[in-house]
């Protein structure tokens, strides 16, 4: 069994994280990583913390492995 993703969502809706929800591209060899994803603005908390092996990219995500921000996700391949 594999986790793609898994986050504690508010139950207000939150365009950016509803977006990413959408994107569940992965491969089953990627390493799982945390992504804040910036839900503010969405009258809900200002960041959701989704763990995952979805490699996602965008404005709104900052990735974390090992407890430190990467930049490039050949930054733990």
């Amino acid at each position: 069994m594999f986790l793609l993703w898994g986050a504690s969502k508010h139950w207000r809706t939150a365009p950016p994280l509803n977006d990413l929800m959408l994107q569940l591209n992965a491969d089953l060899q990627n390493k799982e990583v945390d992504q804040m994803i910036n839900t503010s603005g969405y009258n809900t908390r200002n960041e959701q913390l989704v763990s995952t092996i979805c490699y996602w990219q965008n404005e709104k995500v900052s990735t974390y492995y090992n407890n430190e921000v990467i930049i490039s996700y050949e930054e733990i391949d």
